[in-house]
């Protein structure tokens, strides 16, 4: 949420087309994300409004047992947002991840493998 708003507030400072994107590469070289820095067309328009939608109220709708797994250095989603996530849902189980940040199923995908089929027996 704060890089969507810096991206918006330097629209407004940044008037020049050249100096704006020198701006946004560097909001995005310090967020460590290049996702929609690399993203075209339709799919730049789908990331903007997954990034901007707030499913917050629809959380506490979710009625199905919930594994939430988050790395605790995510930049991009703080780590707050998986403890209003667990807090919002009763019986849902959290697992962080130290040292890891947004991308920890491309980093960690055997850990997550291991813990969600742990999660699954334990619903059996």
């Amino acid at each position: 949420m704060v890089f969507s708003t810096l991206a918006k507030t330097g629209k407004v400072f940044l008037i020049t087309p050249k100096l704006a994107v020198k701006f946004r590469k560097l909001l995005y070289k310090a967020a460590r994300e290049h996702d929609y820095e690399k993203t075209q067309g339709i799919m730049k328009e789908i990331f903007k409004k997954v990034i901007s939608e707030d499913l917050r109220p629809l959380i506490p709708k979710i009625k199905v047992p919930t594994l939430v797994l988050w790395g605790e250095e995510d930049k991009m989603t703080p780590i707050k947002d998986a403890h209003f996530i667990k807090s919002a849902l009763p019986g849902s189980k959290l697992v962080t991840y130290k040292r890891q940040g947004h991308k920890l199923p491309y980093e960690k995908p055997e850990q997550l493998a291991l813990e969600i089929e742990k999660w699954y027996r334990q619903l059996s």
